[in-house]
């Protein structure tokens, strides 16, 4: 996680912290990402914008997503290209 965060200070010159998402965002059990970890994807994340919650203010929005856009950049060089051939999918979307 360290290419994450320095991607998103030398971005930006903010910082974020890190952990699971229960303890460091909210209380969130059954959320997206407890699904992506037992479909077997061993680092599942969620990117919790800023220090207001979900709603950010319009004069925050840009900076947040270059923020959000360099941290991507640095995680998609760990992405596995057979990843979607690994992931099991037990029901429908609807």
């Amino acid at each position: 996680m360290i290419k994450e965060y320095q991607a998103i200070f030398n971005s930006t010159g903010k910082t974020y912290k890190s952990g699971v998402a229960y303890h460091t965002v909210y209380p969130a059990p059954g959320a997206a990402i407890d699904w992506v970890y037992s479909s077997g994807v061993p680092l599942s994340f969620v990117i919790a914008p800023g220090d207001q919650g979900f709603l950010l203010p319009p004069e925050q929005i840009e900076g947040t997503c270059k923020e959000v856009h360099a941290a991507a950049k640095a995680l998609s060089k760990y992405i596995d290209p057979d990843f979607v051939n690994r992931v099991t999918y037990y029901g429908s979307w609807f």
